[in-house]
């Protein structure tokens, strides 16, 4: 639904280097099956893509995940799931910037996809984590709209980053270490499926270093 857009957009800027997951690239295990693919973006960072799947497609789920090492701006997370005739798109910047951000640039976004029906997570520990511009959007028939606002989500992102100021990668890597041990000893939607299917000690070098590339 997003894969391949911001896959798209980010080759007319820089250059990506997909990395090697090895056997962590296809897991397949009772109704669940993970496709997992990470690329090295020159001058920004990692990028990695998740696509879960249930048994009988009854629910899908893909997550992107843009960590900016190279630049100073938070990183982004895409959830664009279906399940039950439902389509809901997650639309995330969780804080992991060295300096304060300018997200102003997302405010036309809430005004203009109001009209779409908020989506209301039960709370988890990393709410904290979200920024301003974190918009969160379900509906029934509306795959066509929730995919524009997904795709308006990251130019707006892809702008933003462009005028990001460079940082140094080791102290932005250990700024977005903060969430993504947290993640690893806390667990999220994805990780807590990945965790009953490869145990904890693989999903940890799973989000450690193709994930988030801290490590």
């Amino acid at each position: 639904m997003l894969k391949e857009y911001l896959l798209g957009e980010l080759q007319k800027d820089y250059t990506l280097q997909k990395r090697d997951l090895g056997d962590y690239a296809k897991i397949n295990k009772f109704i669940l099956g993970f496709e997992n693919e990470a690329w090295h973006v020159e001058g920004v960072g990692n990028l990695f893509s998740l696509k879960m799947k249930t048994l009988f497609g009854l629910m899908e789920m893909e997550t992107l995940v843009l960590s900016p090492e190279e630049k100073d701006l938070s990183f982004l997370s895409c959830d664009a799931i279906h399940a039950g005739g439902t389509d809901t798109v997650i639309m995330e910047m969780d804080r992991s910037a060295l300096h304060e951000e300018d997200l102003s640039a997302f405010e036309p976004l809430k005004e203009k996809y109001a009209y779409l029906e908020d989506y209301q997570a039960e709370p988890r520990w990393y709410d904290s984590f979200h920024l301003s511009s974190t918009i969160c959007k379900k509906g029934k028939k509306q795959t066509e709209d929730l995919t524009k606002f997904g795709r308006e989500y990251i130019d707006t992102y892809l702008r933003v980053l462009k005028e990001a100021a460079p940082c140094d990668p080791k102290a932005k890597r250990e700024a977005t270490a903060a969430y993504a041990q947290r993640l690893i000893k806390e667990g999220g939607v994805a990780v807590d499926g990945m965790t009953k299917m490869i145990g904890a000690n693989r999903t940890e070098k799973l989000v450690a270093e193709y994930m988030f590339h801290i490590r």
